[in-house]
């Protein structure tokens, strides 16, 4: 009964007004800020190679882009581009693909509002995020503190459980581990880098995401390569299929273009999360020149996450020869693997479900102690709180999570609403700060040279103050 209820809730708030606020803000800041996720593409790829730069309780750009991956990419990734294409047909990943870089335009907005309006600690570091540009930006401690809650309680531990019961029941499916065990492993694996603080979930994070995100690319290139003759027809077909009245995957089932725009935009902006408002409580620890700096670079973790992995996890399925598109979720996938590497497939999902959801544990545990440090920064607060995550993903390993799960969902539409509505109110200090960087961080000769300049004498855009 309540199951039923919430879930109608979630149907009607995430179909009917999260998924076209978040697309359409998507729109707003792509021509707001005039195409800034092409415009500076290339500058951000230079910007992530180029300023890594940290102080002893600082993280860097780099650190801070791994850490938002750590938690885009995970299960999802895996799972929910299969339920997408079941239910989508194959041109849903065309408008997962568009969502992508619409989505990567709001990252950007709510990423450099971040850095804007950063706090930074007696010990040098920094936190931000929605929290903290909704109080300092829109003046409103009140809301901000709704949305600290509703994030420490959606990341901080539902996420986690529902990720520990998706490694638990993957490894319970592989290897025969009993989940209780899973549990007690994942939160023994987790304490050591949780304790370690923030600094250290991203100094983990920085090494993790990137073997984590080449494991799985390498394994999904080597199919793309075997059946390169393939892809351009497959391309065509997804482009054509997102505009067919009939849409057929597979050959056994129809699809509408609405079930095709429909499941493509909601996988897509659930795997990337562009404008949930949970990125920018990573981005705004890093230490760079500028807030645009780190705005940009988070553009690519939208790229990243979308554009390549979910479409890795795509071709994958969509290559696979004879797969039974009946299937649906994780079962899809891992058939998918089974028909290309054989028992070895079966094997190698389960692996990536434990270094995507684990890294996704981090960085949701990451964005609660974020929020945490919002509503109170005494250590007594921020040790029950890591104390209560690693609880909650033993106690998700064993759990059945339906209710908790569609309780998140309810949360984190509320999420969306309240980050939406707040980085379009201070959209124009978003477009200031990104012309004052376009003006002071100069393209030369076809090279990205940063002139460097002293934001902290220009109080229009360095909003950061200490938190004593």
């Amino acid at each position: 009964m309540i199951l039923d209820l919430i879930t109608n809730m979630n149907d009607f708030l995430w179909n009917k007004i999260v998924l076209w606020f978040l697309l359409l803000a998507g729109l707003f800041f792509t021509l707001y800020l005039r195409f800034v996720q092409v415009r500076f593409l290339k500058q951000s790829i230079v910007a992530l190679l180029g300023s890594n730069k940290t102080g002893i309780k600082q993280i860097s750009s780099f650190q801070a882009l791994c850490t938002s991956l750590a938690q885009r990419v995970g299960t999802g990734n895996l799972a929910g581009v299969a339920t997408a294409i079941t239910y989508g047909g194959q041109g849903a990943i065309f408008w997962m693909w568009i969502t992508a870089i619409l989505g990567a335009s709001t990252s950007f907005a709510e990423c450099t509002l971040a850095q804007v309006f950063k706090v930074k600690r007696k010990d040098g570091s920094f936190y931000g995020g929605p929290a903290y540009y909704i109080h300092i930006g829109l003046g409103s401690k009140t809301i901000a503190a709704i949305f600290s809650v509703f994030m420490i309680v959606a990341f901080g531990f539902v996420f986690n459980g529902v990720q520990s019961n998706t490694i638990a029941q993957g490894l319970l499916s592989a290897f025969s581990l009993n989940p209780l065990i899973c549990g007690i492993l994942l939160a023994l694996g987790a304490s050591v880098i949780i304790f370690g603080g923030q600094q250290k979930i991203a100094q983990i994070a920085a090494k993790l995401v990137p073997f984590m995100a080449l494991f799985y690319l390498s394994l999904t290139l080597i199919v793309m390569l075997s059946h390169y003759h393939e892809i351009p027809l497959l391309i065509g077909n997804i482009i054509d299929d997102a505009f067919s009245s009939e849409a057929l995957v597979g050959g056994l089932v129809g699809h509408s273009i609405k079930d095709a725009f429909r499941y493509g935009v909601a996988r897509g902006l659930f795997s990337n999360e562009a404008g949930w408002g949970s990125a920018p409580n990573a981005a705004a620890s890093a230490a760079v020149d500028h807030p645009v700096q780190q705005g940009i670079v988070q553009m690519l973790a939208v790229y990243i996450d979308t554009l390549f992995i979910c479409t890795s996890t795509a071709f994958l399925i969509l290559l696979a020869p004879g797969i039974d598109m009946n299937a649906s979720g994780i079962v899809l996938t891992q058939n998918a693997a089974l028909i290309h590497f054989g028992t070895f497939g079966h094997f190698f999902i389960a692996i990536a479900i434990i270094f995507f959801g684990f890294t996704t544990i981090l960085g949701n545990t990451f964005y609660g102690e974020s929020n945490i440090r919002f509503m109170s920064n005494k250590k007594i607060y921020i040790t029950l709180y890591r104390i209560s995550v690693l609880l909650v993903v033993i106690f998700g390993a064993l759990a059945q999570v339906p209710l908790i799960w569609q309780m998140a969902d309810f949360i984190s539409a509320f999420m969306a609403i309240i980050n939406l509505s707040s980085i379009i109110l201070l959209a124009g200090i978003i477009k200031k700060t990104a012309q004052h960087f376009a003006e002071q961080f100069l393209i030369n000769n076809d090279n990205f040279s940063l002139s460097v300049i002293d934001i902290h004498d220009k109080s229009s855009y360095d909003l950061a103050y200490d938190d004593h």
